[in-house]
């Protein structure tokens, strides 16, 4: 069994492909999905020691929604000769960084610092900028955020940018200290955060293929 990677989307594409090798008499395969919508196509290839190797392939909507769900290929003998289901969870649906969230925290004597997450797949990589050029007080060990405890200027309008290979996407948020709170206590740092339309660019294949298609649908011709 083995997964295909593939871009979230709203049109089917092949999922996922399962292969039954050499086996006689043939197998069948069929695919167990819930109530997931789907489809399948088997080829069947006879070798000349009399065995056959069956291949299917699933085709359904790689929604966002499939990202995380479980379905199993069974394979089967007649006669229940053989009988094997292979389980297996969606972990191929890839998209662009989306649905930010931050943390606020401290570890021991560490320096507060504001954590920036996404979801995306394949891995998400964080970086963070902001609106004014940056003071001494802040600094950035990739993801998260650290802010000096000391007297500095801190306060301000930041934006974390989490991308992949797929696309990426930012968010801003507003930082700020309470002054008359003990640097020791977690809540020293309070956060606001600004809810802006983020941006979303989406990389490689997936912008040629939509210029290509508008194109077309322009084309007087067609």
């Amino acid at each position: 069994m083995q997964l295909n990677p593939v871009l979230a989307g709203p049109d089917p594409d092949i999922i996922a492909d399962c292969v039954g090798f050499a086996s006689k008499p043939a197998a069948t395969i069929r695919w167990i999905t819930g109530d997931i919508e789907h489809t399948s196509k088997e080829n069947i290839t006879q070798h000349s020691n009399g065995t056959a190797t069956i291949w299917s392939q699933l085709r359904m909507v790689p929604s966002l929604s499939l990202y995380g769900k479980e379905a199993s290929c069974v394979i089967s003998q007649p006669d229940g000769m053989f009988d094997k289901r292979i389980i297996f969870t969606f972990t191929n649906i890839q998209f662009a960084p989306e649905s930010f969230n931050f943390t606020v925290g401290r570890n021991n004597e560490d320096p507060p610092y504001i954590k920036c997450n996404a979801n995306g797949n394949p891995t998400v990589y964080y970086s963070w900028t902001r609106d004014t050029v940056p003071h001494d007080g802040v600094w950035v060990k990739s993801n998260p955020l650290y802010l000096s405890d000391k007297d500095v200027e801190t306060d301000g309008l930041y934006f974390c940018e989490a991308t992949n290979s797929i696309g990426k996407n930012s968010q801003s948020v507003f930082i700020y200290k309470d002054k008359g709170t003990s640097h020791n206590a977690h809540s020293g740092v309070y956060i606001a955060i600004i809810v802006l339309q983020a941006l979303l660019i989406i990389t490689g294949v997936g912008v040629y293929f939509w210029k290509k298609r508008t194109s077309e649908s322009r084309d007087p011709g067609l």
